[in-house]
């Protein structure tokens, strides 16, 4: 994951962003300005940008830094193992997971433990 960094040292400052974007099995391009670096968009008052590499995407990862935030997840399709990272953001704690497929515009939306919509 690239982009994470950044929440968990806010959160141990006691402050947290009120939404984060979770790209599901994307890569950042690379960054020309210091703004643009993942791991620093809350320096400039951006909301952040987690990146979860595709050679990530099926695997245990640890998102508890969500918990308390609202999520906008993005993806290129939304596959089982997107939508198994939704689940994960909401089960550790995440307000609202809304995930949005990129390629077609379908989007799913997990509030308090069930799939609220789903939309294609």
């Amino acid at each position: 994951m690239i982009g994470h960094m950044q929440i968990i040292e806010a959160r141990k400052n006691g402050w947290k962003p009120t939404a984060v974007f979770l790209l599901a099995g994307m890569s950042p391009t690379p960054h020309r300005f210091v703004f643009e670096d993942p791991e620093r968009a809350l320096d400039h008052k951006i909301l952040p940008s987690v990146y979860v590499l595709p050679e990530e995407l099926g695997g245990h990862l640890d998102l508890r830094f969500l918990a308390g935030i609202r999520v906008h997840l993005q993806a290129q399709e939304l596959t089982d193992e997107a939508i198994t990272l939704a689940e994960t953001a909401a089960n550790a704690g995440a307000t609202h997971v809304i995930a949005m497929a990129l390629n077609n515009g379908e989007v799913i939306e997990y509030e308090r433990g069930e799939w609220k919509a789903w939309k294609s």
